[in-house]
């Protein structure tokens, strides 16, 4: 009844195309090209970012807290994802979104990759650990590094995996968007050193 209220009292409307309804409507939803398969062929980005949709709906959520359309976004091609997934056939399915160092989580105040995961995966097959991987240390948000090598140098061994891996289990790395593939990378790297054998990437974006 609150949200029915809320909803009469201030109205969604499309951040593309102002249609009354959502933040993001279903005819927009549809217009907004995939992306590219990224040079990492075991990490799945979804959407292309170049697209201005996906672009100020993911800097929207990540830095101004405006979440509604970037959770909306991801509802539209779940479906798509988990079937994606399923056909894979293992015992245990574990999802990792990347993380962030505590001095990144304090100032924006939430991570927007766990955001996705559980938008994703929450009342699914799919099991959500944030604890699995550390960031150990702060990085230089690779946005702000225009340099391919200096990207991959910045987030090398900056994160730890904190206890050892399943070989039956299938470790699906969950982040916003890739790049250079500096994150997946690392985040591979940890896992790998402690036994993981089977590993892939989703990405929103790329």
């Amino acid at each position: 009844m609150l949200q029915y209220i809320f909803e009469l009292l201030f109205p969604s409307f499309c951040i593309n195309c102002n249609t009354k309804g959502k933040m993001l409507c279903i005819s927009c939803a549809k217009s907004i090209f995939r992306a590219l398969p990224h040079e990492l062929s075991w990490v799945r980005p979804l959407y292309n970012y170049q697209n201005p949709i996906v672009k100020k709906i993911i800097k929207d959520a990540k830095y101004h807290h405006k979440t509604q359309g970037y959770i909306e976004l991801i509802q539209y091609i779940r479906p798509e994802v988990l079937n994606f997934i399923q056909k894979r056939d293992f015992k245990n399915y574990i999802a990792i979104p990347a993380p962030q160092h505590i001095s990144k989580t304090n100032m924006r105040g939430f991570n927007q990759a766990e955001k996705l995961a559980h938008t994703l995966f929450d009342t699914s097959f799919i099991t959500i650990d944030t604890n699995i991987i550390t960031k150990i240390k702060p990085t230089t948000p690779q946005a702000q590094i225009h340099t391919r090598s200096v990207r991959l140098k910045n987030t090398q061994y900056s994160m730890q995996a904190n206890k050892i891996c399943d070989t039956d289990t299938l470790y699906i790395l969950v982040d916003d968007v890739i790049t250079t593939g500096g994150t997946m990378k690392e985040m591979h790297r940890a896992l790998s050193a402690r036994g993981a054998k089977h590993i892939i990437g989703i990405t929103l974006a790329h």
